[in-house]
């Protein structure tokens, strides 16, 4: 039901408070009102997630893990990321390899709550209380109390679903001293969780397990060509912000057209893939990623008008020749080109050549030194007269059609007042033509 303004307005005053000024009974009444009304003030749920680990010190969960355990049972229903101590971890873990004989039955449902929102600390505790459960729960024991047994066998029940199936393996997987054989070995596994949302949630709020798969090379893979685990870790800003904290995800992902894609039709991360070099190196560092970036026009308008987007294809040699093997395109954005090198680049190098006719038609091939010796960059050409252009290729690559229109305009020029192409210093150019024809060419190369 909706609220009125008053009820928000109070609401959001209450949830506004200090909650290191706040009693550890208010602070579970704080998380219920924020359960209530969710959108009045989020940000409570980021603060309730700091103050879990500045409150509950090791010293706190030993003596009384209760409270800790609903506050952090709040926190997982909020969707928030783990943020424990190694302190903290060694206490609940303390706690819940506690002998479930020698507890009474309100201890032994504060430790199924203490696992419930910490099932990867100990997941022998799952097999402990279901020995437990058939210990202590005798048929008599059952008619005589029958609301402590179902409290404890619901809570049970409850570990025997997917999330905490999932966790327990992801603990056995953090635990292995050989990760690469774990996720080879466990394929089925982690194939079925990319896919399934309540898992991917599990696995975005663990953020020591989210990293550890991350960061292997087979872990990666799982989520890189998930397009469902993808966007959901992507559009996550906690997750979000693991993921690109990982250089190399970003090679990973450029393996997998559905990892280029989703990326790419994300604006957040697309607007970071174009403004970051690790992110971009990364997407440029495979042939998928490079034809994804400039498989149409639109594209190759975006690489012009990115810096970023321009040193990376520069730097890489695959990428400059799938750029000359898109030479029509090329040149319908050497103005963009130019633009973004004014704004962001160095001109470090100006040459005028004068070329020798060719009689017959024939080819002049040549490098255009020293810009050739130069460090790697952008070349952008005025070449006031040519018969029908001057071609440019890379040994590596077929000749491509004509980069540069030469101009009616008479004289050697002496500057770009007439840009007629852009290329790369490393290319090669065929000029065919029976009269003297004179060029000015500027090297562009990237900021360090």
């Amino acid at each position: 039901m909706s609220l009125t303004s008053e009820q928000r307005s109070a609401i959001a005053n209450q949830l506004s408070v200090s909650l290191n000024t706040v009693t550890d009974e208010r602070l579970i009444e704080l998380c219920l009102l924020h359960d209530s009304a969710p959108d009045v003030r989020p940000e409570f749920a980021q603060a309730l997630n700091i103050e879990i680990s500045r409150r509950f010190d090791a010293i706190k969960i030993a003596s009384d893990p209760t409270i800790f355990s609903v506050a952090q049972s709040f926190a997982d229903k909020f969707k928030l990321p783990k943020n424990l101590s190694e302190s903290q971890k060694a206490a609940i873990t303390a706690q819940l390899s506690t002998d479930l004989s020698t507890v009474d039955d309100g201890k032994l449902i504060e430790l199924c709550v203490l696992y419930r929102s910490n099932l990867t600390l100990y997941p022998e505790f799952y097999d402990a209380l279901k020995s437990e459960i058939t210990r202590r729960f005798t048929s008599s024991a059952i008619n005589t109390d029958s609301t402590t047994f179902a409290a404890v066998q619901i809570l049970a029940n409850n570990f025997g679903g997917e999330v905490p199936e999932f966790a327990r393996k992801m603990s056995e997987m953090m635990a292995s001293v050989d990760r690469d054989t774990w996720f080879q070995t466990n394929n089925a596994v982690m194939a079925a969780a990319t896919e399934n949302s309540e898992l991917m949630a599990w696995l975005m709020s663990q953020s020591d397990i989210l990293t550890a798969t991350l960061e292997n090379e087979y872990g990666v893979v799982f989520v890189v060509s998930s397009k469902a685990a993808l966007t959901a870790v992507l559009s996550d800003t906690a997750s979000f912000s693991i993921f690109k904290a990982i250089p190399s995800v970003w090679g990973a992902l450029a393996e997998y057209i559905v990892g280029i894609d989703t990326v790419l039709g994300i604006p957040a991360v697309k607007s970071y893939i174009f403004s970051n070099s690790v992110a971009m190196d990364g997407i440029v560092s495979t042939t998928t990623g490079i034809n994804a970036l400039i498989s149409t026009p639109e594209k190759i308008d975006e690489v012009a008008d990115s810096t970023v987007a321009l040193k990376s294809f520069v730097l890489s040699d695959t990428a400059r020749f799938a750029l000359v093997n898109k030479n029509t395109q090329l040149q319908r954005v050497k103005d963009k080109i130019y633009t973004t090198l004014q704004a962001f680049w160095v001109k470090s190098d100006t040459v005028s050549e004068l070329i020798a006719p060719v009689g017959g038609g024939g080819h002049t091939r040549k490098l255009i030194m020293p810009i050739a010796s130069k460090p790697r960059g952008i070349v952008l050409a005025s070449i006031p007269r040519s018969n029908g252009g001057v071609q440019h290729f890379n040994a590596a690559n077929a000749l491509s059609s004509s980069a540069f229109y030469g101009s009616a305009r008479a004289g050697n020029p002496a500057n770009l007042s007439v840009l007629n192409g852009v290329s790369f210093n490393d290319c090669y150019l065929a000029y065919d033509t029976d009269s003297q024809t004179a060029g000015y060419f500027e090297l562009w190369t990237p900021p360090v």
